[in-house]
């Protein structure tokens, strides 16, 4: 399978978690594909890889989910507990969580923690959009000195 049609793959499919696949939440990119995750119903994480046909095809950052499914002893070889199956979208993470098979410990208020979902953060926008006239919200560059207006009468 292409780049093409494994990005459209991994868009438009909608994965649901079985006995073997399960929802993880990312943690942290340990590099080399290797991600560490967190699992439902543990407290210890896991490290998983992503699979080559997904790398640079598919990113994913802290706070996104995944399906994975664990392996067995081969990948206790490799220091690989599993392997990710399947980067979710706002729209599978929505699927899913309507089949009912949403992992409870992911679930804060209602809605999965983490990064909010592209309507949450579409809201966010245009509710900051009515208050515009507030700067205080806006990126400072530290990295330039920053003119007084009593520097700039001086010249």
């Amino acid at each position: 399978m292409g780049r093409k049609q494994t990005s459209q793959a991994a868009l438009e499919a909608l994965p649901l978690p079985g006995p073997s696949a399960l929802v993880a939440k990312i943690l942290n990119n340990k590099g080399g594909g290797n991600y560490e995750v967190a699992l439902p119903n543990t407290v210890h994480s896991a490290t998983v890889s992503m699979p080559q046909k997904f790398r640079n095809v598919v990113w994913v950052k802290r706070g996104s989910y995944v399906l994975v499914e664990l392996g067995g002893e081969e990948s206790r070889a490799a220091r690989v507990d599993g392997e990710i199956l399947h980067v979710l979208m706002p729209d599978q993470v929505k699927h899913i969580k309507n089949q009912g098979l949403w992992p409870s410990e992911f679930m804060a208020n209602g809605h999965a923690s983490g990064s909010p979902t592209a309507v949450e953060a579409s809201r966010e926008v245009q509710s900051g959009s009515e208050d515009s006239d507030n700067d205080d919200d806006l990126f400072v560059n530290t990295n330039r000195r920053v003119e007084t207006d009593n520097e700039s009468d001086d010249e």
